[in-house]
């Protein structure tokens, strides 16, 4: 028996050994832990304290050391009247005394502007009153004054080239040049109008060739003040001198405009383009009111000159202008004239001149892309302003009553225009429909309500107008309802054509009510022919959308349904409380029986075509497992 040495492990018996002796394992040795240090006392051993010195001085405790911050975030202080919280106080500038603020003005060029403008006001004020003033009371020659005037005009003009010169000294340069061109214009107007010296159309030459002078020193010096000043003088003072609006001054003024183009093309001087329009469309509607020989063919001329050249204005200064809405806004208002002057011209020559003005507008609105860089937004506007004169012309061309006419007609005409518009489609379909409702509204001032209700409501001459203004509306109303329902999905589709059912039905009553009252003369017997009529269309028209209805699903169809069931019963309605009190004799038996075969035939197609669907359901119904017979024996 073998036994283990100390320090050898002894062998697992599970674990088996290869044969032979045992290799020799060193035995493993441990090194002796080191002795532990004494461990100090936890408290110190007891004994007598050292005694505690008195507290003589307690010296002053501060809240916040200079190199300490405050623990905590910090409230700010309740503001007062007119702060804000959290916000701190800018600090108060001290005021500046008036000479201090004198003296920078003075600096900054305001004061000599001021003082320009207001010496070329004055020295304006003086040569009106050379001209006329002196003339009226006699003091010198009409050649005197007549040739001071030309002599001040160039001296100032000439002082203010010279000293315009130099860029830093053209705030008075400006006033100068100003004055000048003004003093050598009211002249040239003085000789032309006033002494009759000069002819008219040479007149016109020297005062135009004058005004490019003065607005090319403008354009020189990139200046629009000084164009405004020159327009804000003529426009002012220019009537003092010939005593009130003419037509020669209404001519002169139009050739200052027109000079005045000619130096605004590729500039951005909107307040110059505003004073032009105001030189060029403001004299000829005054000259409506002024006291004058002025003949039509005189005033047509002139309303046209003011018209293309404010519009064609627009044109040529839209690529670059800064304000392009506000000069499309402006370019239509040359058309004002000529609606004020319908008295002068009669409505014959009015409308159309309206209708050329509207016209333009609108081939302007669809071209305008091509001439210039017009959005779409301004061609919208001149689309409008199209719409409006052409429906104002065929307003006058069908007298007052005719006002319907024009709406509905223009509504039409653009309702069938929609198609090809391009991008303008939307704005021809809002404008129309505007128009249309206009058109309503004033049919219904015009006593279409009255017509319906009593035979002999309204004249003759209004009768056929109303008839045919309710024919147009029909077309018109189902025109747009078509252009709207292009546009719109299916659910508005369907309320769409119940609206424009509605409107149409209402249109249609007055066209026939209208057209039995204008055919028998106003008679009792006509008015009844018309509600006859009336009453059948409503009933006809219900069976039509019920039948319609059968073709449709879901939203649509209920909708159809609705309708045409809603309108089967406003017809009964009036068939038993109107028509049959109303109407006597043959009228009254002639709607109950029409109306009542379309409602059998209604009643017969929707049970046939109940009675097919129940055909078809059984003969796809599948039949069940045949049955097999059975015997009992």
């Amino acid at each position: 028996m073998t036994t283990a040495s100390p320090g050898t492990p002894s062998p697992d018996p599970a674990t088996p050994h290869p044969a032979g002796p045992r290799p020799l394992v060193p035995p493993r040795v441990t090194a002796p832990m080191p002795p532990m240090p004494p461990m100090a006392p936890p408290y110190p051993p007891p004994g007598p304290r050292p005694p505690v010195p008195p507290i003589t001085h307690i010296p002053p405790v501060t809240p916040f050391g200079p190199q300490m911050a405050p623990f905590g975030p910090q409230m700010a202080p309740y503001p007062g009247p007119g702060q804000h919280p959290g916000v701190p106080l800018p600090p108060r500038q001290p005021s500046i005394p008036l000479r201090d603020r004198i003296a920078a003005a003075a600096e900054r060029g305001i004061i000599g502007k001021v003082l320009a403008f207001v010496g070329v006001a004055i020295t304006l004020i003086g040569v009106i009153l050379l001209l006329v003033a002196a003339a009226q009371a006699g003091w010198l020659r009409p050649e005197l004054r007549v040739a001071g005037g030309a002599v001040l005009a160039a001296v100032l003009f000439g002082a203010g080239v010279v000293i315009g010169r130099t860029p830093e000294k053209r705030t008075g340069a400006l006033g100068l040049v100003a004055t000048g061109t003004a003093t050598a214009w009211f002249t040239i107007l003085a000789a032309t109008s006033l002494y009759h010296w000069i002819p008219g159309t040479a007149g016109l030459i020297a005062a135009g060739a004058v005004a490019a002078a003065g607005l090319g020193i403008a354009r020189w010096w990139d200046s629009q003040p000084l164009g405004v000043t020159l327009a804000v003088a003529l426009l002012i003072l220019a009537p003092f001198l010939t005593g009130g609006v003419d037509l020669t001054l209404v001519v002169f003024l139009l050739v200052y405009a027109t000079a005045s183009l000619g130096v605004q093309l590729g500039r951005d001087w909107t307040a110059m383009y505003i004073l032009n329009t105001v030189a060029a469309v403001i004299p000829p509607a005054l000259l409506l009111v002024a006291p004058g020989d002025t003949t039509v063919v005189q005033f047509v001329l002139v309303a046209s000159a003011a018209f293309l050249l404010t519009l064609g204005s627009a044109v040529c200064l839209l690529r670059t202008t800064s304000h392009p809405m506000l000069l499309a806004l402006i370019a239509p208002v040359g058309v004002l004239p000529i609606i004020g002057a319908t008295d002068l011209l009669g409505h014959p020559i009015a409308a159309i001149m309206l209708a050329s003005a509207g016209i333009l507008l609108v081939v302007l609105a669809f071209t305008a892309q091509l001439i210039t860089t017009a959005p779409l937004q301004i061609r919208t506007v001149w689309l409008s302003a199209g719409a409006a004169s052409g429906a104002i012309a065929i307003g006058l061309a069908a007298g007052a009553q005719g006002a319907t006419l024009g709406l509905f007609g223009v509504a039409l005409a653009m309702g069938l225009s929609v198609r090809y518009a391009g991008e303008l489609a939307t704005a021809l379909r809002v404008i129309a429909t505007v128009l249309g409702s206009f058109g309503l509204l004033v049919m219904l001032g015009q006593g279409a309500l009255d017509q319906v209700l009593t035979a002999d409501a309204v004249a003759e001459p209004l009768r056929i107008t109303l008839a045919v203004g309710a024919a147009l509306a029909v077309a018109a109303v189902t025109v747009l309802a078509y252009c709207w329902m292009r546009v719109s999905d299916k659910n508005t589709q369907g309320s769409i054509v119940m609206l424009a059912g509605l409107i149409s039905l209402g249109l249609l009553t007055i066209l026939c009510v209208s057209l039995g009252a204008w055919i028998s003369d106003g008679t009792d017997g006509g008015f009844r022919a018309g509600h006859m009529a009336a009453t059948i269309v409503w009933a006809s028209t219900a069976v039509i959308a019920l039948l319609w209805a059968r073709r449709l699903h879901g939203t649509p169809k209920t909708l159809a349904m609705t309708g045409g069931l809603g309108v089967i019963g406003a017809a009964v309605a009036k068939l038993f409380l109107f028509d049959l009190t109303a109407l006597d004799g043959l009228f009254r038996a002639i709607a109950f029986i029409v109306v009542g075969l379309l409602l059998l035939s209604l009643g017969v197609a929707y049970a046939q075509s109940l009675t097919g669907r129940s055909d078809d359901t059984d003969r796809l119904t599948p039949n069940g497992p045949p049955t097999m017979p059975m015997h009992i024996g």
